[in-house]
């Protein structure tokens, strides 16, 4: 496997195409438009090579699929996951990029886990799970955590990364007893 160079200072530039070549799964890619796409197989893969990669800043999303308009406009990747795991979420995302121009082009899409995003899932090598779990990722989220409430019933400290709304009362579900933001 190659190194994937997006450090979290660098600048990315990537499309779908770029990005595959780099982490050497295009041609993968490629065989799967060939094999499920019977109009224009070159014109569905000109569409995909050239869709954006961008970062996500999401702390607990491996990565997503959007469009917009019933376009595609990008995938967002969170590149501080392991590197298998980001070839994964790739592979994952643009499975629901091919299925929206299959299935449902010039539609909002809504095949998201389907029948269609399943079968293209497997065709690309992948499991078809909808979440996946980064160690990195979620270590990452936790030295980010911070202290922002504590009960007041039990004592039970709470850990977010954005602090409560201060305009509103949490109770604990466990005790029923006010929660006191820090």
């Amino acid at each position: 496997m190659t190194r994937i160079d997006c450090s979290a200072n660098e600048t990315l530039n990537h499309t779908v195409e770029s990005f595959s070549r780099q982490v050497d799964v295009w041609t993968r890619i490629c065989a799967v438009i060939n094999k499920h796409c019977f109009d224009q197989p070159e014109g569905l893969l000109r569409q995909i090579a050239q869709v954006p990669i961008k970062r996500s800043r999401s702390t607990t999303t491996l990565g997503c699929y959007v469009s917009r308009s019933g376009v595609p406009s990008c995938i967002r990747l969170q590149f501080d996951q392991e590197s298998e795991l980001l070839v994964h979420t790739l592979l994952h995302e643009v499975a629901h990029l091919i299925d929206h121009l299959i299935y449902f082009s010039g539609k909002a899409y809504r095949g998201a886990h389907r029948q269609g995003w399943q079968s293209l899932a497997l065709a690309l090598g992948i499991s078809a799970s909808r979440t996946g779990q980064s160690e990195r990722l979620a270590e990452n989220y936790q030295q980010r955590c911070k202290l922002v409430a504590v009960c007041s019933g039990c004592g039970e400290q709470f850990y977010r990364i954005r602090r409560l709304n201060r305009n509103r009362t949490y109770l604990h579900k466990q005790c029923g007893s006010p929660l006191k933001p820090v």
